[in-house]
């Protein structure tokens, strides 16, 4: 899980929401919980559970290991006040596998499991 500067935690679950496939939600500071985004399985992506990243615009981000468009997994960005989600979905890399990680610069760095030389997993950045 991730805090804001408020206190508020945001997270991933695995399964649950509206199709069980996953969702993104948010703890306030009085323990009332929000389910922020229901992952469908399909087109937004399918077991969020490697977690968030803040990214330096303020905005959540996470990947979800199967769905998308080639149902290879996604990477979503999520705004935190509307619940409003973006997707990328995987093509060439498949399946994140690692909670994303953000450098001094801002950017974004994550991994997958396949894709890339012999099939062996890459490594991706996100410009946010």
């Amino acid at each position: 899980m991730v805090r804001d500067a408020k206190g508020n935690f945001y997270g991933t679950t695995e399964f649950g929401g509206d199709f069980d496939s996953g969702t993104v939600f948010k703890i306030d500071t009085s323990g009332q919980e929000t389910v922020l985004h229901s992952f469908s399985g399909t087109s937004d992506g399918l077991n969020p559970y490697t977690g968030l990243a803040w990214g330096s615009d303020g905005y959540l981000y996470g990947t979800a290991e199967l769905g998308g468009d080639f149902h290879q997994g996604t990477l979503f960005k999520l705004n935190p006040i509307t619940g409003q989600v973006s997707m990328y979905s995987f093509s060439d890399a498949q399946n994140p596998a690692a909670r994303l990680t953000r450098d001094l610069a801002g950017n974004l760095y994550g991994v997958t499991t396949n894709g890339g030389t012999g099939d062996r997993g890459t490594i991706f950045r996100v410009l946010p």
